[in-house]
């Protein structure tokens, strides 16, 4: 009898793994024949989108083309649970046995599968919402000392606190995100724009985990405990990263990427990274895989800064361990990689060094990363270290900067808050750049514009954007000026009243519901009358 319990024992564990279902991606060899066009990029990509990469002046490829969904349907048509697609490296993941992998590997249309992770977790399941607070709470002014090393205090003085930016978080978990007063201000007025776990197929986010949440309060809280660098701004929260790590927590990044990219978002912190502490040592990657060009999320970090978007990354812990240097992505160039030190300016031990594995320097720039001043998922205030929590405190200087200076394109936001480091003439592979500032920053974004004619500027001019800027040079700070938007035909189409201070010297006129053709704009200063020729385009 126990002989053939033993046999029965055996067959069901070689059954078990024989039909034990694991996830995979499946790349194709193609995009032939595909329903979409990238003559009508309309269909696959939001307006807000569309507008960043005109700004950044970015074409719409073939890359950007989704998978073609008959591929999709193939793959499917063999019994296999497809989920999440990459248009940028043109596959799909899915959750299939090792038999169905050889069939799928079978395909014409295939090119290559890659296993990457085991189990079959991505299988919906019913998960309870926390219910929202009754109202909001009125912001109070920035004044912790990790955003002040950043001039961030001054940077909300000056009325920039993410208004129109779109910023995405991708990390492991937001819990109770909608329930906490801090968000509510964001969570009542639609500002959590997007929410969706990749790691469990869910549009919920608000799961048992909180290091994003954490992460999330630097950036997005307005309370009386804490005011986040950006509380205005619109938010995408994705999960990316789930217990275990396994190559699939790189493609949830990419995934979490391309749908950030379709949205129109403008910067993105990833408080995460890469190297050679995978659960399965075979993905793990070496100290030379670190070149900016390798690690899968590496690889699909420059794609998105390619589209336009700012990239913002922890520079890893493991300064005072055996690995040291920085983890992917932080190995890109397109990437802001993050430093960590303490609010006197010392370094972090456990900050991760530099260079990468091909010489550049990294990390980029630092911020406070120790003892750092967040909130915790309970709603109370909590302190932590980590180049996790240096890294928001940049994304909201860059988020802070894209809303001052529209204009700017994502590489000139990235090499300004580099050059605006406190050691930018002579960067090492500690401190990067060193400490960013906004004042510092915006000085230097001021000058890479045209030079001011009659102590005005106006720009983009011509403009094919829904709106241009007038600049004044600091000789009309602190003067009250009246203008005027006329048409071609010399009519007062729109009214203003400039009151330029040291902080805020730009104003964005709204030329949303204004036709094409010449415009004139008219300003009437103590010093005489300044007009101003604007061409808008179609």
């Amino acid at each position: 009898m126990k002989q053939v319990t033993s046999v029965i024992f055996l067959f069901l564990f070689i059954s078990a793994n024989l039909f034990a279902q694991d996830r995979y991606m499946v790349f194709f060899k193609d995009k032939a024949n595909s329903p979409y066009s990238i003559n009508t990029p309309e269909d696959f990509l939001s307006h807000r989108s569309l507008a960043r990469r005109l700004k950044n002046d970015v074409q719409v490829t073939e890359e950007d083309l989704p998978v073609n969904p008959s591929y999709i349907d193939q793959v499917a048509g063999l019994g296999i649970e497809t989920y999440f697609s990459t248009k940028w490296m043109n596959g799909v993941l899915v959750q299939m046995t090792a038999s169905q992998a050889n069939n799928v590997t079978s395909l014409d249309i295939v090119d290559r599968i890659e296993y990457v992770a085991p189990g079959n977790i991505l299988t919906p399941i019913p998960f309870a919402r926390a219910k929202f607070a009754d109202s909001p709470i009125e912001p109070s002014r920035i004044s912790e000392r990790q955003y002040q090393l950043l001039e961030m205090d001054l940077m909300h003085q000056a009325g920039f606190m993410g208004d129109g930016v779109m910023v995405g978080v991708f990390d492991d978990g937001f819990q109770n995100y909608n329930s906490l007063s801090a968000f509510q201000h964001a969570v009542l007025s639609d500002r959590m724009a997007y929410t969706f776990d990749f790691t469990r197929n869910r549009e919920d986010v608000d799961n048992n985990f909180n290091h994003g949440l954490r992460s999330l309060s630097l950036i997005a809280s307005n309370s009386v405990d804490i005011v986040g660098g950006v509380p205005n701004a619109e938010f995408f929260l994705a999960i990316t990263e789930a217990p275990g790590e396994y190559r699939v927590e790189e493609y949830n990044w990419l995934f979490a990427a391309e749908k950030a990219d379709s949205a129109g978002v403008d910067v993105i912190n990833t408080s995460l990274g890469y190297g050679d502490f995978f659960d399965d040592s075979s993905m793990d990657y070496s100290i030379s895989d670190m070149d900016g060009q390798t690690a899968v999320i590496t690889r699909a970090s420059n794609i998105a800064a390619s589209k336009g978007i700012v990239l913002v990354t922890s520079a890893g812990n493991a300064g005072d361990d055996r690995w040291r240097i920085i983890t992917a992505p932080a190995d890109s160039e397109n990437v802001l990689a993050v430093g960590a030190i303490d609010e006197g300016g010392i370094l972090a031990a456990f900050s991760s060094q530099g260079p990468s594995a091909d010489g550049r320097i990294k990390p980029d720039v630092v911020a406070q990363g120790v003892a750092t001043r967040l909130l915790t998922s309970s709603g109370g205030v909590g302190f932590q270290n980590g180049t996790s929590f240096s890294a928001p405190l940049i994304t909201s200087l860059a988020a802070g900067l894209i809303q001052a200076f529209p204009e700017m394109t994502a590489s000139e936001i990235r090499d300004i808050i580099r050059r605006a480091g406190d050691i930018a003439d002579e960067p090492n592979n500690l401190f990067g750049y060193g400490l960013p500032g906004f004042i510092k920053a915006s000085r230097i974004a001021d000058e890479a514009l045209a030079p001011i004619e009659e102590g005005v500027l106006t720009y983009p001019n011509p403009t094919t954007l829904p709106h241009f800027t007038v600049a004044f040079e600091e000789g009309y700070i602190g003067q009250t000026i009246d203008g005027q938007l006329l048409n071609g035909e010399g009519a007062v189409i729109q009214h203003y009243d400039f009151t330029p201070n040291f902080f805020q010297n730009k104003f964005q006129i709204d030329l949303s519901g204004v036709k094409s053709g010449l415009l004139l704009l008219k300003l009437v200063t103590p010093d005489g009358i300044v007009t101003k020729k604007i061409i808008k385009g179609q």
